[in-house]
This record gives C-alpha cells, structure tokens and sequence, in this order.
C-alpha cells in the first residue's frame, strides 16, 4: 500500500485473545501489532496507523456472587437500566463493567489508545470515527456488545446492538450521522441482534464481527463473521462505489463465488433517514389510543398537565398567543428564533411598561360558559392532580361560578400557597399564577433549591411526573409553551410503567416524529373535543377511576381513622411466604393461615373475657420489638370478626386527630377495639384508650413495646399479657409445621428429628420470634443478615432505605409509610427529583426491602428491621445518620413551614423531628442555641 502512494488509516482489534479455532493470547496479538507497525517503517510510512482496541467474548471476567447487583442489572432490570446506561445515568455500572468484567482488556488496551480523532461512546472499546476518503466519507462505530455477557451462565443472546449505544458512540444521533457517510463500518467483538430503527441506513452498512452468528433471530440486518476454519481466519474487504454511489463490497480473501457481500436492497428501505424518519411509525390507531388512556385514568393516579386547548380557539388566548403577541409589541415582529415566554415577560415589563402589559393580560381572562363547557368535563374527570399551565381563568373561574364542580375540587394558586398535605379535592395548581394582574404571572423556571411555594410545586410535579402517568393537554403540537413543558419530564424507561399521553393534534408528520421522540401516546385529537367526546360523565371507567380515587384519598392515607376488620380481610392480598421470611404481617397472612397461631393468643382471650358484671377491662400485650405482639393481636381480632362481632383496628396508618377517632369509636359500637401500637399517642395513648372502652363496653386490646410501656401514665389501670414468654412445645411444633410446608425449614435441615428441629428453634426464638424465622429461613444472625442486606446496597439504594428506616423506626415515627413522591423529593436533596432514585425505590420494593402500599406510601418491610438497621448499622455512621435527619428536616421543614395546624402531617413529622430526646438518642449534637449539627451536606448514604 506505501508503495501505490496509500497508507494504512487505521488498524481495528476486535478481541486481544482467542480460543478458536487456535489459541491466542493478548501477547501474541501484541507481537502481531507491532510487526504491523514495524512492517509500515519499514515501508516508509511517515506515520504509524493508530489502533482501535474493542473487547471480544474472550476479554470477559465472569461476575461472581459479590456482584449480584450488577449482574441484575444486565439482566432481570436491564430494560431499567438500558436507556439511563446510554444518556450517561448510570455510571456506576459504567465503572463496574470497566473495574470488574473488563479490567484485564482495559489495562491491555489502554496503552494502545493513540486514534486522534476517535470520539469515544458510553463502554470500553466503544466509539466512533469519520474519516474522508477519495471515495467519500467512511465512518466507523465500535459497539461493545459483549458487556452483558459477563453475567453467570450468559448466552449469546444477550450479546447487545442498540440504537441509544451507536447514539452515545457518535455523540448525537447515529442515524444521521451514518446516513451523512457514504459507508459505514460497525465493528464488535460479538454478532448481535440489530434493531429494525436501523432499518433506513442499511443499506450503506456493514456489520463486522469475529465471533457469532451471522443472522441473529429478529435482527435486521446481517454480520459478516470471521471464517472459522483452519485455513482462513480473516477477510479483505474492498470497497467501490457505483455511479449511483452505492457501495459495493466484495472478500478477496474468499473464493471467486463467495467474494461479493450483500447489503439490504435500498427497494426496501428509503436511502435518506430525513425522508423516513416521519413515515416510519406513522400507523395510528386511535382507539388503542384511548383504549390505554381509560386504562390509566381508570386507576385515579393520573395527573394532567393543562397547557392549552382546553378552551377551544374561543376566549382566552393561550400562553403562546401572549407570548406572540408580546413580541411583535416589543421588536415588531417574531425573530427566529423567537424568545420565551419568560423572556419577553420581563422584556415587555421592561420596555412596554406594566400598563400596556396588563392590557395584553386581560386577553387571559374571559372564561364564558361555551369556553368552559370542555374545562367542566375536565375538571369532573377523576385525576390525581391538576398542573395548570394556561395562565388563564379557565378553571378558577369555573371553580367560582359552579357550586357542583367546587364540592370536588378546589383551586391552588402556586405562587401564594405551598402544597399541603390532607386534599381530600382534586386540586387545579395554576403553575403561572391567576391573570389578575402582571404581578400575579410568573413565567420564571424556579431553581430546583428555591424555597417558594411555586418552586416547591415545580418540585412536586417533577417528582409525580416520575410516578405517576400523566397526560399533556396543548392546542398544537408544535406549541412553544408546551414544549417548555414537557422539558420538566424526564426520559423514563419502560420497565418504570408510568405512561405518558398527549392530547393535541396531528400536526405534521416532523411534530409526530418528535411527539414519539419523546416517548409520548400521541392522541391526535384537540383538548376541548376529546374532553367533549371522551370524558363524557358516566362513564363506567371514569366512575370506577373516582371511586378508586376516594378510596386512596379518604382512606388510609388522607385522615384515616378507625378500620373495620370486615373491610380489611375482605381487601386483603393473599398471603404469602414472606411473612415467614420476615415480613409485616398482612390480613391476608392471618387468614390464609401463613401465620401460625400460637399459645399467645390463647392468653389473650383469656384474660379478655369479662368480668362479673358484664364489663371488659383494657387488656394491654407488652413485649420486645419482634416479639409477635401484631400478628397475635390480628388472629385474635380475625378470631372474633369470623364469629360475627364489629371489630375494628387502629394502628399506625391511623392519622385522624384523637378527638375524631374517639367519635367514629363511639358510632361505630364497635364490640373489640384493637390498638396496635398505643404508643404512637404518647402520653394521650392512656386517655384514648379510656374513652374506646367506653366504660368496659367495648373490649379493648392494645400492643406496646416493653421499652415504651411507660408511656402509659402510672395511674392507668389495665390487664396486661406478656408477649416475651418462652413459646411451648406445641408452639415450637406449629411453627416447624408451617416451615417445612411451605418449604422454608432453612438451617433446620440440618437436624433429623422434629423434636432436634424443636429445640434448635427454642434455642433461636430465646430473643425474640421474629430474629428467630429470619436466622432460620436465611442461615445469618438477625442483626448480621440486616447489617450484610445493608452493605451490599449501592449509594443511591442505601439513600432510599436509611431514610425509610429513620422514618419508620419507633424514635421517629408518628404515621406508617412515606409517600412515594415526598420520598423521591428528600432523597434528591437540593436537586431535582432524579429518575435513577426512583429506579432505587423500584428495585428495593422487588427486592422486598421496602413494600409499596395500595396507598402510594412505601415502607419498611419489617419494623423491627428498621430499628435494627437505625441502632446497628446508622448509629456506627454518624455521619451518615445525620445527613439523613438533615434532608428529612429539609423537607418537612419546607411544608411545614407557616403551618399552625397541629393535625397536619408534614407538621406532625417535623414537631417529631426536632423532638431533643430523638437527638440524643439518635446521639445527634447541639452546636449552639436553637441549631443541631447535622453532619455533612452530602446525600443521604
């Protein structure tokens, strides 16, 4: 080649070793390097060619059981992790690919990394080059598609092509950029299943890869694979172009007949990706459309966000009207590109004066009954909530004029009230302001640590549009305002299951690209039609929304109060072996017989029975944390449901102030009462039960923990069972019964005999019940599997789970659960709610580290658990331990501020928070009058 006048580019290493058909080792392809560079010496090259190194299944370091985490997210959460690996989300699992499965061919290949113009992609060996030749432009893309196979017992199946990979190795999008070259090379370590989205650039493609299969099973092109015989291992391609400038390949190093290599016909697919990137998703059905659409807004977990359309193109004008309008007063026409709304907000201000402004504010008022006939229809739909972009009276106006629609809803104006817990309403958040004036408007993006009521709110609605699906509603799909909208959204992958829909219409076939661009249902219907169509009221699917909706808002979570256990057993789950493995008990559990019932409860019932002249005494069960106080106060209250007395239950998800639960307890006649947990009332819990009893009335049963009994003023008179004595024989027997019938008998295995297995149990429950299954069904000590689950979280996982446990723990808790939004918002700290976090929260729910209630709040999987980890893992980190209290107290601190009702939850937790006994035992210091240390500013973990 130096002696014709040309020169070698570039020289690509696909793999450093082999094992087939001969055996090569890095070293070997070392020495093969440098006789290549020595062989252009000596041929008078004035340059040596650099070297692109790229990993081949050979380079793999297998991943052993420490990296358990990485290995699930390779693959059982991979369809979690893909799209956050590509936009740079994850990059400790960029890291550990790098440090643990490729370590060895990162150190051989770093030494060899001298291409100048080589742009790298997201992995080791991945990138990208463009390089011009008399032919034309040739580009090159190094996929690593063997990363996933380092996980145990792989197969090639996952070997992995993606469009969001070639994506990062370009740095923008691959399909421009391969359609912008005349041929474009993709080199791999292994063959993998290319995605049909590659389909338009084909046909001036070639796919190389040493090790393989040549046609993958779904994929949408072929590889050209390395021969494997023992006579040739290689190819030698050449490349021409025709006069229509396809390229044209052909081996010469194969045989005559087999030299050319075919390309998918450009009859099959369009040549520029500009001419079919609109047309090629363009199917649209929209009752399949819709159809999703009821599925979603049927759960009553769906928020709106209202940008136009809402009203039709009658009065007000919409936010990008203002906008156009505002800058033609201003410059006289609408340069490109045209300012934002916030920015010719404060121009016009600046040079129209706040007179002439209010003149053009005034267009946003004038909501009439023809106008607000679709906004009714919306507003009667049962969403979660309601973000209102339009900066118009659309709503607020309605919320005025109709009595109806204001029973069910209210009207929030986001620049003067913060959101507040306890909405028993569907509430309208007008995000902008309500258009009574220019100063009443805000068109200003809040900085995620601003502490404003509308920063907050901007704050909320990012956390929601994380876990909640969401419907956008906009006049046209090419709207300003709402493509600064949608710029609050984060890109979420499918495994997350949160839906998101926009509501406009069609627009031209480049809005539709970018509509699924951006990850968005497209229905092709204006906002005030659809509402008009599509939300007619009663229609089963929006009435079972609502109902579901009341039962989240008015039931457990907003104020809740006393339960009947009737309703509780009748909605419970099936029970499970999670119980045996540790877990909360659920009503299922009781029923279905997961849990055993032991001789506690006979105690119980005993010492409830009433006295001569008819009246029960309170009947209190004291015993340690784990100790099966819940469980046998459930199968006692199950136990008089089944024979047919009014039972109710309260417990920690109880969030009514006290005066209202002591009156639903006097209408319900309730004939049993249970408390679980009577010291969340603190020094009030004695007076409350007094008042259930009713004079001896009712029963009363209550649980507390020995190390909180003195809760209970001294003066307070009750029966009392101690649920911390020795379990019997018969109890020992059931539990062992129980185990290996669901297939849980654990390090009993190890004993023969079942009274072996008695005794082995009686040894492990002298702590308590609950120390004992875990130690049985896992083979670790309680306080060691809790410490070990612990260590071997990552950072954003153990932010997330130190903060459930403070909360939940018995120093801190005053209500069951954290909200899943509130959660995603405190462990963001200052930043914007991170998608990557609520990834976090996913995973430790499907872990079982935390459960994720009917209700939206997510929880500890066991109180207990969360004690252990507050007392013997957090208490060792004190730093640790004081960044979580520190963004708690943030949070709450922001809602609650300005707050003076007592009964408010966010005021509740805080009060709690700021509690001096809960620093102290937290060992938490004061550093000076009126200010605690709360240990570094960093996240929590």
């Amino acid at each position: 080649m130096n002696a014709k006048g040309d020169r070698i580019d570039g020289v690509f290493v696909l793999g450093s070793c082999a094992y087939e058909p001969r055996h090569v080792t890095p070293a070997e392809t070392d020495d093969f390097l440098d006789t290549v560079m020595l062989e252009c010496l000596e041929a008078g090259a004035d340059l040596l060619p650099p070297v692109v190194t790229v990993p081949g299944r050979h380079d793999i370091h297998r991943l052993g059981p420490g990296h358990g985490m990485l290995t699930k997210a390779l693959t059982r959460y991979w369809s979690d992790t893909e799209r956050g690996l590509w936009r740079g989300d994850e990059e400790d699992i960029v890291e550990a690919v790098r440090d643990v499965s490729l370590a060895s061919f990162v150190a051989w290949s770093e030494p060899h990394a001298n291409f100048p113009q080589w742009r790298s992609g997201a992995l080791p060996g991945e990138g990208s080059v463009r390089l011009g030749t008399s032919a034309g432009a040739l580009g090159i893309v190094a996929a690593n598609t063997i990363f996933r196979m380092a996980v145990p017992d792989s197969t090639a199946e996952l070997a992995t092509c993606t469009l969001g990979q070639l994506d990062r190795a370009v740095g923008g999008e691959y399909l421009q950029w391969a359609d912008a070259n005349d041929l474009t090379l993709v080199v791999a370590g292994h063959s993998a299943v290319v995605p049909a989205s590659l389909t338009p650039v084909l046909p001036k493609t070639v796919l190389i890869a040493p090790d393989g299969e040549s046609a993958q099973f779904g994929s949408a092109a072929q590889w050209l694979v390395t021969s494997r015989s023992t006579t040739r291992q290689h190819r030698l391609l050449r490349v021409e172009f025709t006069d229509g400038g396809r390229p044209k390949i052909r081996d010469l190093a194969a045989p005559p007949a087999e030299q050319p290599v075919p390309l998918p016909s450009s009859r099959r697919t369009v040549n520029r990706v500009a001419e079919v990137s609109p047309t090629t998703l363009e199917a649209y059905d929209e009752q399949t459309a819709v159809e999703e659409f009821y599925q979603q807004i049927g759960t009553g977990r769906m928020i709106l966000v209202a940008v136009s359309g809402v009203h039709g193109e009658s009065s007000p004008i919409d936010t990008d009207t203002l906008t156009r309008r505002l800058t033609q007063a201003v410059y006289g026409e609408v340069p490109d590109p045209a300012p934002t709304t916030s920015e010719i907000w404060n121009t016009a201000l600046a040079e129209l004066g706040p007179q002439m402004v209010d003149q053009h504010v005034a267009e946003l008022r004038g909501a009439d009954l023809e106008s607000t006939a679709a906004a009714r229809r919306v507003l009667q739909t049962p969403w979660w909530r309601i973000y209102d972009f339009t900066a118009t009276d659309i709503f607020s106006s309605l919320l005025e004029l109709d009595p109806q629609i204001a029973e069910t809803n209210t009207f929030t104006n986001a620049l003067l009230r913060k959101p507040a817990a306890g909405n028993a309403t569907v509430e309208t958040v007008a995000m902008h302001g309500n258009p009574t004036g220019h100063e009443a408007l805000n068109f200003t993006i809040p900085a995620d640590d601003d502490l404003s009521p509308r920063a907050l709110w901007f704050r909320r609605l990012k956390a929601e549009l994380l876990t909640h699906p969401t419907v956008f509603m906009a006049a046209s799909p090419s709207s300003w305002s709402l493509w600064n909208t949608l710029a609050l959204t984060q890109p979420q992958t499918e495994a997350e299951q949160f839906p998101r829909f926009l509501i406009t219409g069609p627009g031209t076939a480049a809005d539709r690209a970018r509509i699924r661009r951006a990850g968005l249902t497209h229905i092709q219907v204006l906002p005030h039609e659809f509402a008009k169509q599509q939300l007619r009221p009663g229609l089963e699917i929006l009435q079972q929304g609502k109902k579901r909706l009341a039962d989240i808002r008015l039931g457990a979570r907003r104020g809740s109060g006393i339960k009947l256990v009737s309703s509780l057993v009748d909605k419970a789950p099936t029970g499970s072996v999670e119980f045996l493995k540790g877990q909360d008990p659920t009503w299922g559990d009781i029923k279905d017989g997961f849990a055993v019932k032991l001789s506690i409860t006979d105690r119980i019932r005993a010492s409830a029975r009433p006295a001569e002249d008819g009246r029960h005494r309170i009947l209190v069960v004291e015993g340690r944390a784990g100790s099966g106080k819940t469980t046998a106060l459930m199968q006692y209250a199950y136990e008089l449901h089944q024979a047919g007395r009014t039972v109710a239950w309260i417990d920690r998800e109880a969030t009514d102030p006290l005066p209202n639960l002591k009156a639903q307890a006097l209408s319900m006649s309730a004939d049993a009462i249970f408390v679980d947990d009577v010291d969340i009332f603190g020094s009030l819990g004695a007076s409350l039960l007094r008042e259930l009893s009713n004079g001896g009335k009712a029963l009363v049963v209550a649980a507390i923990r020995t190390s909180r009994s003195d809760e209970l003023d001294v003066t307070f008179q009750s029966q009392r069972v101690s649920a911390d004595e020795p379990l019997k024989d018969e109890d020992l027997g059931h539990i062992v019964d129980v185990l290996h019938t669901h297939g849980l008998p654990g390090i009993l295995k190890k004993q023969r005999l079942r009274p072996e297995k008695i005794e082995k149990l009686r040894e492990l429950c002298d702590r308590s019940l609950l120390v004992a299954m875990i130690q049985v069904v896992t083979g670790k000590r309680f306080e060691e599997k809790v410490a070990s689950e612990y260590r071997e979280l990552d950072p954003e996982h153990v932010s997330v789970y130190a903060t459930v446990c403070v909360f939940e723990s018995a120093i801190v808790f005053k209500k069951r659960g954290i909200e899943q939004e509130d959660l995603l918002q405190i462990v963001s700290g200052r930043s914007a709610p991170k998608p990557s976090l609520n990834r976090a929260i996913s995973r430790l729910v499907d872990r079982r580290f935390l459960a994720l209630a009917p209700d939206g709040t997510v929880r500890c999987r066991q109180r207990t658990i969360a004690d252990t980890v507050v007392e013997t893992v957090l208490k060792k980190n004190p730093k640790q331990l004081a960044s979580v209290i520190e963004y708690l107290l943030r949070f709450y601190a922001q809602y609650a501020a300005g707050v003076r009702d007592n009964d408010d939850p966010y005021r509740r937790v805080l009060i709690r928070l700021l509690n001096h006994s809960l620093m102290v035992s937290l060992r938490l210091a004061h550093t000076g009058p009126g200010h605690l240390q709360y240990g570094a500013r960093t996240t929590p973990g």
